[in-house]
């Protein structure tokens, strides 16, 4: 049975918030397919995150934290370096289906990390280390790759 007016959301955080595919009259393999790619969307948005974490280029000085820790930020423009595994273990994704109109994926920082937006927009006080929006505009091809693959696959075309 075909639905209709169904839509695929893409939210990478509270900077990207777009709609990459709008159809009409799908059907339920279609609707289905769309929620498997956005499984695998997560994932690789998720794992292209922690590896330029993994491998940014830290700025060239250091700090001693309140607490006695040595900090060795990460150079600005760059994505965030792993320090506490705080932010690192916090990238998540989380598929929300809502059958027959949408489907989503959120992918971002859990909202726990409150400090994200303070590395991805700067301070008065720190230039900005980008993550959220780099990672969309290096990636929007392969989401929507991913995404067409499952539905082609699904319409076996």
């Amino acid at each position: 049975m075909p639905n209709s007016g169904f839509s695929v959301q893409l939210y990478l955080g509270p900077e990207v918030n777009t709609r990459l595919i709008h159809l009409e009259h799908i059907t339920d393999e279609v609707f289905y397919a769309v929620v498997k790619a956005f499984k695998e969307v997560g994932k690789y948005v998720q794992t292209f995150i922690w590896h330029k974490m993994s491998t940014t280029t830290h700025a060239p000085w250091f700090y001693t934290r309140s607490g006695g820790g040595v900090h060795y930020p990460s150079a600005p423009l760059q994505y965030p370096a792993i320090d506490t595994h705080n932010l690192f273990d916090k990238i998540l994704h989380e598929e929300d289906v809502n059958f027959p109109i949408e489907t989503s994926v959120w992918i971002g920082p859990d909202p726990s990390v409150y400090y994200a937006g303070y590395l991805e927009d700067g301070t008065s006080k720190m230039e900005k280390r980008p993550f959220i929006d780099p990672t969309f505009m290096y990636t929007k091809a392969n989401i929507n790759r991913i995404v067409l693959q499952y539905i082609h696959e699904a319409l076996q075309i």
